[in-house]
């Protein structure tokens, strides 16, 4: 497993105690903190948006059985 590959597991780890409510807020955050002078990349972008997706599924999920 690569380090982003490690990391990525341990951040939905992390969001797994999150409701989805709260997810959405952390991705919002996220792309309000970027200042308009920094450089962005879409690649960064996507990433962001693809595990707050599979973390707010698992959310959902959790919820379901709950």
């Amino acid at each position: 497993m690569t380090e982003v590959e490690r990391m990525t597991v341990e951040l939905l780890e992390e969001m797994d105690d999150m409701p989805p409510e709260d997810i959405e807020n952390f991705r919002k955050e996220w792309f309000e903190k970027l200042e308009p002078e920094q450089i962005r990349n879409e690649k960064v972008d996507d990433y962001v948006n693809a595990v707050c997706d599979v973390a707010i599924s698992r959310a959902k999920k959790r919820l379901e059985v709950a």
